[in-house]
């Protein structure tokens, strides 16, 4: 690790001044990928499965070897080149240069409004439910199919909603809106109106701004 991560790599540092660096061997970085990945995906085997520990008031350990209801095993080896293997994948792990956490996906969670057509202050009128996204405002995404017009609201921020007309053969007028209001939406027309449910909710607010949160500290790292 000293070769192939930065001094101030905070994996790096952990590993040297709490693990390999006092002589203590690699059983934490080893628990750690067991945890994600299992004992299988960590070249491990579970052996002696039950095993159960009690910890008494003073802090002392005491192991029942034989019992049937623990929950704790033994891992061994899969085979002798598991050694070298999981040395790699911990190399691998502690070597990696920390980057930008990948952003949540998108909500795809719709509801459909039957016969809902929404729109927007057209020529100085009030708005029907919703804000127009198209340019120009009364124009079309284009004719596609339902999933590609969903997917093409999923371009736009502010998009929360989609306008369609069916064309038969799966093919819609796809118009992409703003909803505020879908009880404003004009009813029993031959338009149906798709909702985005939880777009822009509180939890992607509060994601946006950790993953923010995040950039920066990586930043002042590198």
């Amino acid at each position: 690790m000293k070769n192939c991560a930065k001094s101030d790599s905070p994996c790096r540092e952990a590993y040297w001044n709490w693990g390999a660096g006092n002589g203590r061997s690699s059983w934490d970085p080893i628990n750690s990928l067991i945890a994600v990945r299992g004992a299988q995906g960590a070249h491990l085997k579970e052996k002696n499965q039950g095993i159960n520990l009690n910890v008494d008031e003073w802090g002392n350990e005491h192991w029942n070897w034989n019992s049937n209801k623990g929950n704790i095993s033994w891992v061994d080896f899969q085979d002798n080149g598991s050694a070298n293997r999981i040395l790699n994948d911990l190399d691998n792990l502690l070597c990696q240069t920390p980057g930008k956490p990948t952003p949540p996906p998108k909500p795809t969670n719709w509801t459909v409004h039957q016969g809902r057509n929404c729109w927007g202050s057209r020529n100085g009128q009030p708005a029907h439910g919703a804000d127009d996204l198209e340019n120009p405002t009364w124009s079309s995404a284009g004719q596609m199919t339902l999933a590609q017009c969903k997917a093409k609201c999923q371009e736009l921020n502010k998009c929360n909603g989609i306008t369609v007309q069916n064309r038969g053969n799966g093919q819609y007028d796809c118009y992409r809106k703003h909803v505020n209001n879908i009880n404003q939406c004009d009813a029993g027309t031959g338009f149906d109106t798709y909702t985005w449910n939880n777009h822009a909710s509180f939890s992607e607010k509060v994601i946006e701004k950790g993953e923010k949160l995040v950039e920066k500290m990586l930043d002042y790292l590198n």
